[in-house]
């Protein structure tokens, strides 16, 4: 669990550093942090469901989203994002 709670922050951290680095327009960068913040729920939700979560009991929406995140298409949260990209490609 420490493992992926470490690889989490590190790739929200090299995340971060292209959005700072990187001239996106404003609609990219816009659906980018809210696939960022997308993301960073999941993987809460995720790690609050689990046995090894260890910080006492899951909230309604954190179960919620747990049960959203099996039946969702995969790169669904990423869509927007994916889309604004291709849609502001020069």
């Amino acid at each position: 669990m420490a493992i992926g709670w470490t690889q989490a922050h590190q790739a929200r951290a090299e995340w971060l550093a292209v959005e700072a680095v990187r001239d996106f327009p404003n609609e990219v960068m816009k659906a980018s942090q809210e696939a960022r913040d997308a993301l960073e729920r999941d993987l809460l939700a995720i790690m609050a469901m689990s046995p090894a979560g260890g910080g006492g009991e899951a909230s309604i929406a954190e179960r919620e989203r747990w049960l959203a995140i099996g039946k969702r298409e995969p790169f669904e949260v990423l869509e927007p994002l994916i889309a604004e990209c291709k849609r502001t490609a020069p």
